[in-house]
């Protein structure tokens, strides 16, 4: 006698579990000296007007971070990439 059973495969179930899972995208680079707010946030593959227009807006943000290289940055964006954290690290030097 047969008998025929359908089955969720391991490989569905966990697709389906991702589809119901928020998540978020980090990514890391240098900043240039070329950046503006608009390019480093797209090299950081977040498209976000709210925080574009805050590091343009934001004096200390666009003094420490915009037109500064070598700045170590890492972004955190949601899965529509809206920008949910952004960390800058660096080394102090002679111009503060």
């Amino acid at each position: 006698r047969e008998v025929i059973h359908s089955i969720q495969s391991q490989a569905g179930w966990a697709t389906e579990a991702a589809a119901q899972t928020e998540f978020s995208l980090y990514r890391s680079d240098i900043t240039q000296g070329n950046d503006t707010a608009e390019s480093l946030l797209k090299r950081l593959g977040s498209e976000d007007p709210k925080a574009v227009d805050f590091l343009r807006n934001d004096p200390l943000t666009r003094q420490q971070l915009l037109g500064r290289s070598g700045r170590s940055i890492t972004a955190q964006a949601s899965q529509n990439h809206s920008l949910q954290n952004l960390v800058a690290r660096w080394s102090t030097d002679d111009s503060g």
